[in-house]
């Protein structure tokens, strides 16, 4: 759960997200991998079709969306 909420804060930062995530990766591998696990990279919605869109909001409850 800690790295569900970790992840939440990572995917906020507007920059250097990378940088964050290498400098975290020196310290323990784990952990990064554990945040990368939860993290969603937003990109991948940008190539979806209006259609995928829209299923993903029909079939996904709002709850899941935080």
């Amino acid at each position: 759960m800690a790295s569900k909420h970790a992840a939440n804060i990572v995917n906020r930062i507007p920059s250097n997200q990378q940088q964050l995530l290498d400098q975290l990766r020196e310290r323990d591998e784990k952990v990064v991998e554990d945040l990368k696990d939860e993290m969603y990279e937003f990109y991948i919605l940008s190539r979806q079709t209006p259609v995928t869109l829209q299923r993903l909001m029909d079939e996904i409850p709002i709850e899941e969306w935080r």
